[in-house]
């Protein structure tokens, strides 16, 4: 493969990746012991030692898939929690916590239409839409528990 694709492309892989945005009440014993920074370590002083990052794609795929492996054991812990934590709630308290949900759900989608649509805000830009998206799917999977008596 071309090594200017891994140069565009691997840095590209390393932001764009949703990371899970951790809910308030999560315990921080399911957050996984591995957050990949010897691997994130290892990914940056290779571009430094070689000031590109082409040269260093190895490290780059180990971060990535890493990077993955973690965010979907999180992804996974979250739903996990977050359905058990929700059936026991008192039906009023259910309907509260996905109100709770959706009033920030729509303030994200909010202020998201007010960040500005350049360059420098791009970062800010894709991390809303990331907590948005997050959201979106955590109220997925709790609505039917919600309707439920």
């Amino acid at each position: 493969m071309d090594s200017k694709v891994h140069q565009r492309a691997y840095p590209q892989q390393v932001v764009e990746e949703y990371s899970p945005s951790i809910p308030k009440e999560f315990p921080k014993e399911k957050i996984p012991k591995n957050l990949c920074e010897k691997e994130l370590i290892k990914m940056i002083k290779c571009e430094r030692i070689f000031q590109t990052n082409y040269a260093c794609v190895e490290d780059y795929e180990a971060f990535v898939q890493c990077k993955k492996q973690r965010d979907l054991e999180l992804f996974k812990s979250i739903k996990e929690w977050e359905i058990d934590h929700f059936q026991k709630l008192q039906p009023h308290l259910r309907k509260l916590y996905f109100q709770g949900l959706t009033f920030k759900k729509d303030r994200l989608k909010q202020d998201y239409e007010r960040i500005p649509s350049s360059f420098s805000y791009q970062n800010r830009q894709w991390r809303f839409m990331s907590d948005i998206e997050q959201i979106e799917w955590r109220l997925g999977y709790l609505k039917p528990i919600r309707d439920q008596q």
